[in-house]
């Protein structure tokens, strides 16, 4: 086990170091300003290098909160919303894809056989509610969210739908208060609704629980489903 630990602990440090690599070498820092030069400098193809880079977001270790006001301030919030929401969808479906290129049935066989009532409720809708409230809420790990629905076998459209749908709530989100930075007048609106979007979920019993406990580990609870109880 213990050199199990240390396998897992210079394979993320490799990782880290080559996304930092990568970032460096983009000339990419973890700013707004940055993120706006850089895909700016695109002219015609900065929607598609936007996208690419919220896809991808990962490999350059920068948040999708920071790459979705920086997509408010570039396209506007309408445009920044479309764009960010798009390269969410599409790196939740690579994470899909990676779960069930790995082997989601092994994976699954390994959970003790208490799991089986959360795997099945995770493929009910009830499971694409969590993933929707997992991906559209302002602050927590998408991934894991994503990578433990992926897990339970949820069914590819499913998921689908609810990635786009969280996508769409959280890239609106931070759009709309990418793009009130340009005007004076809208930064208090901007700021209202992004403290509305934090607070809102909180104030619905089910949706707190859910992510409180989604969001407080990284363990496959992440799948729990809003008022679901896992054993």
């Amino acid at each position: 086990m213990t050199r199990r630990i240390a396998y897992t602990c210079v394979f993320l440090a490799v990782l880290i170091g080559a996304s930092l690599a990568l970032r460096n070498a983009l000339d990419l820092e973890m700013t707004g300003e940055s993120i706006r030069a850089f895909v700016a400098d695109a002219g015609i193809w900065a929607p598609l290098l936007f996208i690419t880079l919220v896809t991808f977001r990962a490999a350059v270790l920068i948040p999708s909160q920071v790459l979705l006001v920086a997509a408010g301030y570039l396209f506007g919030a309408t445009l920044g919303t479309l764009y960010g929401a798009l390269g969410m969808t599409i790196s939740g479906l690579l994470n899909y894809a990676l779960v069930h290129v790995t082997g989601a049935d092994k994976i699954r066989a390994r959970f003790p056989g208490r799991f089986d009532a959360a795997i099945a409720l995770a493929r009910s809708r009830m499971g694409a509610g969590a993933v929707v409230i997992g991906t559209g809420y302002p602050v927590g790990l998408i991934t894991a969210v994503q990578l433990a629905a992926a897990v339970t076998g949820m069914p590819v459209i499913t998921f689908t739908i609810a990635v786009g749908l969280g996508a769409l709530v959280r890239a609106g989100t931070f759009s709309f208060f990418g793009s009130s930075l340009l005007e004076g007048n809208s930064l208090l609106i901007g700021s209202l609704v992004m403290l509305a979007a934090l607070l809102v979920p909180l104030l619905i019993p089910n949706s707190r629980a859910w992510l409180i406990s989604a969001f407080g580990s990284n363990t496959v609870r992440a799948a729990k489903p809003p008022g679901g109880v896992i054993p």
